[in-house]
């Protein structure tokens, strides 16, 4: 009788560790998976924002924000650092993420102009708005977007037309 006894106590033994253990593994566990669920473990939260347009095209500021009943507006502050003047002719913006399928194509809007051009060191703020009008993002946090621009040199008109390439990495203000 007390040889089973001492079987029993062992296997007794343990189950209460795998159940004390077991236990405090679910706890952590759970608390993972609330973190998880509130974003926290969301990478773009601690990256900082970001505007870069290209080589000698510099972001001063930038917005992207919803315009009420229209849709999504990007906002850019550019400044020409070029040694000349030069022509923006088109700003396009798209998200890097296929399935945020937005395109902000479109060319500055001044009246019955679709160019605009930049001295040296001479800033403007460009507001486009985008289509379509019912943009909702799937997720919280920063997203990353394409900016591309197509400039030529006062000199060289409509023959020489070049892009820029860069990047904008904020989110959108609701």
């Amino acid at each position: 009788m007390i040889k089973r006894l001492s079987t029993n106590s062992k296997g007794q033994a343990a189950m209460e560790f795998m159940m004390t253990y077991g236990w405090a593994l679910m706890m952590v566990l759970g608390v993972i998976a609330a973190l998880v669920y509130f974003n926290f473990f969301n990478p773009s939260l601690f990256l900082p924002e970001k505007c870069d347009l290209g080589y000698r095209l510099r972001c001063d500021d930038y917005k992207i924000g919803y315009k009420s009943g229209t849709g999504v507006q990007v906002s850019l502050a550019i400044t020409n650092i070029f040694p000349e003047s030069i022509v923006i002719r088109s700003l396009n913006v798209s998200p890097i993420k296929s399935m945020d399928s937005f395109t902000c194509n479109g060319f500055w809007q001044a009246p019955g102009l679709g160019t605009f051009s930049l001295a040296q060191g001479e800033k403007k703020v460009i507001t486009i708005d985008c289509s379509p009008a019912l943009y909702n993002p799937k997720e919280s946090g920063k997203i990353k977007f394409y900016v591309n621009t197509s400039y030529s040199f006062n000199d060289t008109g409509l023959n020489y037309v070049y892009t820029m390439y860069g990047e904008l990495f904020t989110k959108i203000e609701r």
